[in-house]
């Protein structure tokens, strides 16, 4: 999915050599990509915490979405972390901008917490392009969420 955004990026800003793809430092973004699996398609209100160097930032969601709202991304007090609607009125996949070493998660199912984890990114260098000498560094990781019953 990030080589994707990554390519998509790239494609959207222009083109360098035969590649047609974009190799300046904008054509993708430093990150960590959390997939959120499991009963986060349950209906109710879904907040997820994220601390990041010491800041937290919330990002709350209603499942399941009403219509019109498939693509709506999840409110985030901060705009460096983004809450993407996945498949299926799931969670999706939570993105926090840049490179931090630790990042704390806490998600909660109508005000109880069903999952806390933290995460130590292992960065890799994403290209949008072999040929390209600019790389970002992206990690993801999956946070499989337990049952809740309502």
């Amino acid at each position: 999915m990030r080589k994707a955004i990554v390519l998509l990026a790239g494609l959207a800003l222009g083109s360098c050599g035969d590649d047609d793809v974009e190799c300046e430092a904008d054509s993708c973004t430093d990150g960590f990509f959390l997939t959120l699996g499991g009963s986060s398609a349950e209906s109710g209100i879904w907040t997820v915490r994220v601390n990041v160097g010491g800041e937290e930032v919330t990002c709350v969601t209603e499942l399941p979405r009403q219509d019109g709202e498939d693509d709506t991304a999840a409110e985030c007090s901060n705009p460096a972390v983004t809450l993407s609607p996945g498949p299926g009125n799931s969670l999706g996949t939570l993105f926090v901008f840049g490179t931090a070493e630790t990042i704390s998660i806490v998600v909660e199912r109508d005000g109880a917490e069903i999952a806390r984890e933290v995460f130590r990114p292992d960065y890799e260098a994403i290209r949008a392009a072999e040929d390209c000498p600019v790389a970002c560094r992206q990690a993801e990781a999956t946070l499989q969420l337990p049952p809740t019953f309502p």
